[in-house]
Protein backbone atom coordinates (compact mmCIF):
# COMPACT_ATOMS: atom_id res chain seq x y z
CA UNK A 1 0.00 0.00 0.00
CA UNK A 2 1.86 3.50 -1.16
CA UNK A 3 1.18 6.03 1.60
CA UNK A 4 0.53 10.44 1.42
CA UNK A 5 4.22 11.04 1.84
CA UNK A 6 3.15 14.60 2.03
CA UNK A 7 0.28 13.85 4.22
CA UNK A 8 2.65 11.80 6.28
CA UNK A 9 5.09 14.44 6.62
CA UNK A 10 2.60 17.12 7.81
CA UNK A 11 1.22 14.81 10.98
CA UNK A 12 4.80 14.25 11.42
CA UNK A 13 5.79 18.26 11.53
CA UNK A 14 2.69 18.33 13.79
CA UNK A 15 3.68 15.03 16.08
CA UNK A 16 7.75 17.30 16.26
CA UNK A 17 5.87 20.44 17.62
CA UNK A 18 4.28 18.47 20.15
CA UNK A 19 7.18 16.86 21.42
CA UNK A 20 9.41 19.96 21.46
CA UNK A 21 6.58 20.90 23.84
CA UNK A 22 7.03 18.40 26.16
CA UNK A 23 10.80 18.09 25.91
CA UNK A 24 11.30 22.08 26.38
CA UNK A 25 14.03 21.82 23.23
CA UNK A 26 16.49 19.13 24.12
CA UNK A 27 16.99 16.88 20.76
CA UNK A 28 14.57 14.63 19.65
CA UNK A 29 14.62 10.68 20.98
CA UNK A 30 12.62 8.08 20.96
CA UNK A 31 15.23 6.01 24.28
CA UNK A 32 16.62 8.91 26.32
CA UNK A 33 14.76 8.77 29.44
CA UNK A 34 15.22 12.40 30.34
CA UNK A 35 12.96 13.17 26.98
CA UNK A 36 8.81 12.31 26.64
CA UNK A 37 8.93 9.73 23.85
CA UNK A 38 11.70 8.36 26.19
CA UNK A 39 9.65 7.92 29.19
CA UNK A 40 6.00 7.44 27.58
CA UNK A 41 7.24 5.21 24.60
CA UNK A 42 10.52 3.25 24.60
CA UNK A 43 8.34 0.89 27.70
CA UNK A 44 7.49 -0.98 24.89
CA UNK A 45 11.49 -1.72 23.69
CA UNK A 46 12.39 -2.44 27.41
CA UNK A 47 9.52 -4.96 28.12
CA UNK A 48 10.19 -6.66 24.65
CA UNK A 49 13.89 -7.34 26.35
CA UNK A 50 12.78 -8.48 29.52
CA UNK A 51 10.68 -10.78 27.87
CA UNK A 52 12.97 -12.56 25.83
CA UNK A 53 15.34 -12.51 28.64
CA UNK A 54 12.99 -14.58 30.35
CA UNK A 55 11.55 -16.72 27.16
CA UNK A 56 15.33 -17.89 26.43
CA UNK A 57 14.10 -19.88 23.03
CA UNK A 58 17.68 -19.68 21.70
CA UNK A 59 17.89 -22.77 23.89
CA UNK A 60 14.94 -23.91 23.40
CA UNK A 61 14.81 -27.73 21.94
CA UNK A 62 12.21 -29.61 20.08
CA UNK A 63 12.50 -32.45 22.84
CA UNK A 64 11.16 -30.03 25.49
CA UNK A 65 7.88 -29.88 24.03
CA UNK A 66 5.44 -31.46 26.32
CA UNK A 67 7.75 -31.13 29.65
CA UNK A 68 5.90 -27.39 30.66
CA UNK A 69 9.32 -26.18 30.22
CA UNK A 70 8.77 -23.54 26.80
CA UNK A 71 4.77 -22.57 29.19
CA UNK A 72 7.29 -21.71 31.96
CA UNK A 73 9.36 -19.73 29.65
CA UNK A 74 6.07 -18.25 28.05
CA UNK A 75 4.03 -17.65 31.11
CA UNK A 76 7.52 -15.30 32.21
CA UNK A 77 7.35 -14.09 29.53
CA UNK A 78 3.34 -12.90 29.28
CA UNK A 79 3.60 -11.50 32.89
CA UNK A 80 5.88 -8.58 31.54
CA UNK A 81 3.45 -7.77 28.73
CA UNK A 82 1.54 -4.48 30.52
CA UNK A 83 -0.44 -2.63 28.45
CA UNK A 84 0.97 -4.40 25.49
CA UNK A 85 -1.69 -7.30 26.34
CA UNK A 86 -4.92 -6.54 27.58
CA UNK A 87 -5.16 -7.71 31.33
CA UNK A 88 -8.38 -10.16 30.41
CA UNK A 89 -6.44 -11.46 27.69
CA UNK A 90 -3.29 -12.15 29.63
CA UNK A 91 -5.47 -14.07 32.24
CA UNK A 92 -6.89 -15.91 28.96
CA UNK A 93 -3.07 -16.99 27.94
CA UNK A 94 -2.34 -18.07 31.32
CA UNK A 95 -5.41 -20.29 31.84
CA UNK A 96 -4.52 -21.93 28.51
CA UNK A 97 -0.76 -22.55 28.97
CA UNK A 98 -1.68 -24.01 32.72
CA UNK A 99 -1.50 -27.95 32.71
CA UNK A 100 -3.95 -27.84 36.05
CA UNK A 101 -6.73 -25.47 34.67
CA UNK A 102 -9.84 -26.85 32.76
CA UNK A 103 -8.84 -24.41 29.84
CA UNK A 104 -5.70 -25.82 29.21
CA UNK A 105 -4.59 -26.27 25.62
CA UNK A 106 -2.72 -29.71 25.04
CA UNK A 107 -1.07 -27.91 21.78
CA UNK A 108 -0.04 -25.14 23.62
CA UNK A 109 3.66 -25.80 23.76
CA UNK A 110 4.02 -27.04 20.31
CA UNK A 111 2.60 -23.51 19.09
CA UNK A 112 4.83 -21.92 21.00
CA UNK A 113 7.47 -23.57 19.99
CA UNK A 114 6.96 -23.05 16.23
CA UNK A 115 6.56 -19.46 16.63
CA UNK A 116 9.99 -19.17 17.88
CA UNK A 117 11.56 -21.85 16.57
CA UNK A 118 9.72 -23.11 12.82
CA UNK A 119 10.86 -21.59 9.68
CA UNK A 120 6.88 -20.94 8.70
CA UNK A 121 6.10 -17.91 10.78
CA UNK A 122 2.71 -17.90 8.89
CA UNK A 123 1.67 -21.41 9.69
CA UNK A 124 2.89 -20.74 13.79
CA UNK A 125 0.13 -17.87 13.73
CA UNK A 126 -2.33 -19.41 12.55
CA UNK A 127 -2.03 -22.67 14.66
CA UNK A 128 -1.81 -19.41 17.26
CA UNK A 129 -5.80 -18.41 16.25
CA UNK A 130 -6.36 -22.15 16.90
CA UNK A 131 -4.70 -22.56 20.29
CA UNK A 132 -5.44 -18.56 21.64
CA UNK A 133 -8.38 -17.85 19.84
CA UNK A 134 -8.74 -14.52 17.70
CA UNK A 135 -6.84 -12.45 20.23
CA UNK A 136 -4.65 -10.40 18.30
CA UNK A 137 -3.41 -8.64 21.46
CA UNK A 138 -1.64 -11.62 22.54
CA UNK A 139 -0.61 -13.07 19.10
CA UNK A 140 1.03 -10.12 18.17
CA UNK A 141 2.70 -9.74 21.52
CA UNK A 142 4.20 -13.02 21.00
CA UNK A 143 5.26 -12.19 17.76
CA UNK A 144 6.84 -8.77 19.18
CA UNK A 145 8.93 -10.24 21.80
CA UNK A 146 10.29 -12.84 19.18
CA UNK A 147 11.66 -10.02 17.31
CA UNK A 148 10.82 -6.76 18.05
CA UNK A 149 12.78 -5.06 14.51
CA UNK A 150 10.35 -7.39 12.70
CA UNK A 151 7.03 -7.36 14.89
CA UNK A 152 5.04 -5.46 16.89
CA UNK A 153 2.69 -5.22 19.24
CA UNK A 154 -1.48 -4.53 18.01
CA UNK A 155 -4.31 -2.73 20.05
CA UNK A 156 -6.41 -2.71 16.76
CA UNK A 157 -8.76 0.49 18.02
CA UNK A 158 -6.27 3.29 18.77
CA UNK A 159 -3.98 2.22 15.41
CA UNK A 160 -7.05 2.43 12.83
CA UNK A 161 -7.72 5.66 14.02
CA UNK A 162 -3.87 6.54 13.96
CA UNK A 163 -4.02 5.31 10.30
CA UNK A 164 -6.43 7.25 9.38
CA UNK A 165 -5.38 10.02 10.32
CA UNK A 166 -2.32 9.74 7.59
CA UNK A 167 -5.01 8.84 5.06
CA UNK A 168 -4.63 5.05 5.64
CA UNK A 169 -7.74 2.73 5.71
CA UNK A 170 -7.09 -0.15 7.12
CA UNK A 171 -9.05 -2.82 9.23
CA UNK A 172 -7.62 -4.44 12.13
CA UNK A 173 -10.08 -5.00 14.46
CA UNK A 174 -11.79 -8.58 14.41
CA UNK A 175 -9.33 -9.03 11.21
CA UNK A 176 -6.40 -10.75 13.00
CA UNK A 177 -4.41 -13.40 10.83
CA UNK A 178 -1.07 -13.28 9.29
CA UNK A 179 -2.08 -11.64 6.08
CA UNK A 180 -3.96 -8.52 8.31
CA UNK A 181 -0.68 -8.69 10.55
CA UNK A 182 1.88 -8.45 7.83
CA UNK A 183 -0.27 -5.99 6.43
CA UNK A 184 -0.09 -3.41 9.11
CA UNK A 185 3.52 -4.06 9.62
CA UNK A 186 4.33 -3.28 6.06
CA UNK A 187 2.58 0.23 6.72
CA UNK A 188 3.99 1.43 9.26
CA UNK A 189 7.51 -0.18 7.72
CA UNK A 190 6.77 2.18 5.38
CA UNK A 191 6.08 5.13 7.54
CA UNK A 192 9.20 4.78 9.25
CA UNK A 193 10.97 5.24 5.71
CA UNK A 194 9.08 8.40 5.40
CA UNK A 195 10.08 9.21 9.15
CA UNK A 196 14.02 8.33 8.36
CA UNK A 197 14.11 10.20 5.37
CA UNK A 198 12.90 13.57 7.28
CA UNK A 199 14.96 12.81 10.42
CA UNK A 200 18.29 11.68 8.84
CA UNK A 201 20.13 12.21 12.00
CA UNK A 202 17.75 10.10 14.12
CA UNK A 203 18.00 6.55 14.06
CA UNK A 204 13.87 5.83 13.56
CA UNK A 205 13.30 2.09 14.64
CA UNK A 206 10.28 0.03 13.64
CA UNK A 207 8.17 0.86 17.07
CA UNK A 208 8.99 4.46 17.10
CA UNK A 209 6.90 4.68 14.01
CA UNK A 210 4.33 2.76 15.91
CA UNK A 211 4.83 5.00 18.56
CA UNK A 212 4.46 7.87 15.86
CA UNK A 213 0.92 6.65 15.02
CA UNK A 214 -0.60 6.10 17.90
CA UNK A 215 0.23 9.28 19.51
CA UNK A 216 -0.59 11.28 16.46
CA UNK A 217 -4.58 9.99 17.58
CA UNK A 218 -4.27 11.35 20.65
CA UNK A 219 -2.61 15.20 20.02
Amino acid sequence: MSLNTAEVAKRLCRFLAFVHSKDSGRKLSFVDKNTFLGRTENYKSEIAERARNELKYEDWQESMIGSGEILACCRKAMACAGNLVYINQQYTFDNITNREHTAYSPNAERVLYDIYKAVDEKAAFTQALDVFGRHYDIIAYLFFIKDSSRFLPVSPGGFEAGLASIGVEYKISHKCSWENYTGFIDIVRSVQRIMQDILPDIDVRLIDAHSFLWIINYM
